[in-house]
């Protein structure tokens, strides 16, 4: 379990997202680069949960202003919605360079996990076990954490013909992922380039979900979390 910086942010009178995460609790840090003689207490903001589909869809709201400490915050959200960003915007109208860091708490995989279940389905791993006909027909859920070694490929996940849906989640550093790598270390096939401390999901091309082996390859020794959904 660790925290996962997400960002510096300098608010502004528009909204600004951080990347899409599952955490629900954050740690935020302040800056304050006196410009003016602006009473410091009133460099003030909107913090909110929100995402972007097009459109900006932002929800509870709360009012937050420049502390000197670090605050946490547990910030949950509704059934059905799988994972969502922070947003930020400024109120204040002072001169002064006002920036806040962003961290997210990384639980363990089986934790992730639960949270997922939760969020999505309304159920965790425990409601699944005990009450397996509620939910049969639905999903069935494998999350794994996974280490990688430095300048390794790594197979992350075997080949499944039943697979819904693969979600990759990075730490500290970014990861490459592909169907396998030959004998000179280079892959086949990329499916795609995961930035770090990110929440990647596969998306379906109108072929459908891609069922093969996944590899993974980092530059640095790093950690990630994987999720796959697969029909019953």
């Amino acid at each position: 379990m660790s925290w996962i910086f997400l960002g510096e942010f300098q608010p502004s009178k528009n909204w600004q997202f951080t990347t899409p995460v599952e955490g629900e609790l954050f740690r935020v840090s302040h800056k304050l680069n006196r410009i003016d003689t602006f009473n410091k207490q009133l460099a003030r903001g909107v913090l909110a949960q929100g995402f972007d589909d097009g459109r900006v869809n932002i929800f509870k709201n709360q009012l937050f202003t420049y502390k000197e400490e670090d605050e946490i915050l547990a910030l949950y959200y509704p059934q059905g919605l799988g994972e969502r960003s922070l947003c930020f915007k400024r109120l204040d109208d002072s001169a002064d360079e006002w920036s806040i860091l962003v961290e997210v708490f990384q639980g363990t995989a089986e934790e992730n996990l639960n949270n997922y279940l939760t969020a999505r389905f309304g159920a965790n791993v425990l409601d699944m076990a005990l009450y397996p006909r509620l939910y049969s027909g639905s999903l069935d859920v494998e999350s794994k954490e996974l280490k990688l070694v430095a300048g390794q490929a790594k197979k992350i996940v075997d080949k499944n013909l039943s697979r819904t849906g693969l979600k990759v989640i990075t730490t500290g550093h970014a990861v490459l992922l592909a169907t396998g790598f030959d004998a000179d270390g280079k892959p086949t096939a990329i499916l795609d380039k995961v930035p770090p401390n990110y929440n990647y999901e596969k998306e379906a091309s109108s072929a459908g979900i891609y069922q093969g082996e996944v590899w993974a390859f980092s530059e640095e020794e790093t950690y990630i979390t994987t999720i796959e959904n697969s029909a019953k």
